[in-house]
């Protein structure tokens, strides 16, 4: 049987959103714009760098206080927690601070480690081409682990270096692999984060769209009578709010 559903809709109980920029943009200080509650709120803690939060009330998984040494091992045990009642418990957002540090862990021990990978060649050298070709292939498979966990919306925030000619949007993690399809493919929205000066000093605000110099995307965007800015301010809960209003 076929049944015909409206496309009208509230917003979805699961949103899957990420969000890059450079170094102290302040990408972390979106956790305190999510539409819910402190409580309702986890982080996965993996570049240590919660001390915005500290005011802030939030549950946060150390990724160093995991006790596999292989970064890997450490995200299988997260997702295999979060999968857990215990592990979801209530919480409604999973913040992960930053995917970029992760990968980055992984790369180096991957170099250290390279035999455990199969990254020597018959002569014994080391073959950086193959790693970051297994760097591929583990990134896409977490990154595609994490946004499947069920039962709760994701805010995945990347990393990013400020080129001549615009942001760093390949990120050295995704090495052979176009940002547009391995990257922002399983999200809802992908934005950029920027500052920019203002008349009151300076803002933060998020990229929803191509501008010729970021790349971004929103699908919740045209689907309201509010559909996003290119450049909105950056607050998670107000964009929500403005798409399914």
């Amino acid at each position: 049987m076929i049944t015909l559903k409206s496309t009208k809709k509230e917003a979805p109980k699961e949103l899957k959103i990420g969000v890059f920029g450079q170094s102290g943009v302040g990408k972390t200080t979106l956790v305190k714009t999510l539409p819910c509650e402190e409580k309702e709120v986890i982080v996965l803690n993996i570049e240590n760098g919660l001390e915005v939060l500290r005011g802030n009330d939030f549950s946060q998984i150390d990724f160093d206080d995991i006790e596999a040494q292989n970064p890997i091992n450490k995200m299988r045990e997260v997702v295999k927690f979060l999968r857990t009642p215990e592990g979801l418990n209530g919480f409604k957002w999973l913040v992960i601070d930053s995917f970029t540090m992760w990968a980055e862990k992984v790369q180096k021990y991957m170099e250290s480690h390279p035999s455990e990978f199969g990254l020597l060649t018959k002569a014994g050298a080391f073959d950086g081409l193959r790693m970051y070709g297994e760097l591929k292939k583990v990134f896409g498979a977490v990154n595609d682990a994490l946004l499947n966990i069920p039962h709760i919306s994701k805010l995945v925030l990347f990393g990013a270096m400020e080129k001549a000619d615009g942001p760093d949007v390949s990120m050295q993690l995704l090495i052979a692999g176009s940002f547009s399809n391995v990257c922002m493919f399983g999200y809802d929205d992908f934005y950029g984060m920027r500052v920019v000066k203002s008349d009151n000093g300076e803002k933060r605000e998020l990229i929803t769209g191509h501008d010729g110099y970021w790349i971004a995307k929103s699908r919740m965007s045209g689907g309201s009578k509010n559909p996003l800015e290119l450049y909105e301010e950056a607050n998670i809960g107000n964009l929500i709010k403005k798409c399914y209003s």
